[in-house]
């Protein structure tokens, strides 16, 4: 369960203020049940792409992260989440979905904006298209949570 993942995140955040990145056996797949005694479960990956800067305005290097989840069927969900360093606890944003079968391509934080740049389809093709189609979103730190800024 992503509850799940958000307990785990802020056992890293020594690592990013120590070494400016996180470490991949920080957590590189979590498995979550669906339901108690459920034989069906949740995989979720830390992606690849990290940025460090300052979201928050407050002077401190924060994390901007993807999260990787499969449920199982076919889809592969990516979100990015924010680790806000708050006076050296990292506190875990709400996660945005950024899409099914996507490719992060890059991830900054700059100027108090964390700017996502991946891969996706077009409208009309089928999910099975490798994603060629290049989108750029751009999110501020806006009462404890990202938001597409305007």
């Amino acid at each position: 369960m992503l509850s799940q993942v958000q307990f785990w995140a802020p056992s890293a955040f020594p690592a990013i203020a120590e070494k400016g990145h996180l470490p991949m056996d920080w957590m590189q797949v979590l498995f979550a049940s669906l339901a108690p005694g459920s034989a069906a479960k949740i995989r979720v990956e830390l992606g690849k792409t990290q940025a460090f800067g300052d979201a928050n305005g407050d002077g401190a290097e924060d994390a901007a992260i993807t999260l990787i989840v499969n449920t199982g069927g076919s889809g592969t969900f990516t979100s990015l989440a924010l680790v806000i360093n708050d006076k050296g606890l990292p506190r875990v944003s709400p996660l945005v979905a950024l899409g099914d079968r996507i490719l992060v391509k890059s991830l900054a934080i700059q100027n108090g904006t964390v700017t996502v740049t991946l891969l996706t389809r077009k409208p009309e093709e089928p999910m099975i298209a490798a994603p060629t189609v290049e989108v750029t979103q751009v999110f501020t730190w806006q009462g404890g949570a990202l938001v597409p800024s305007k």
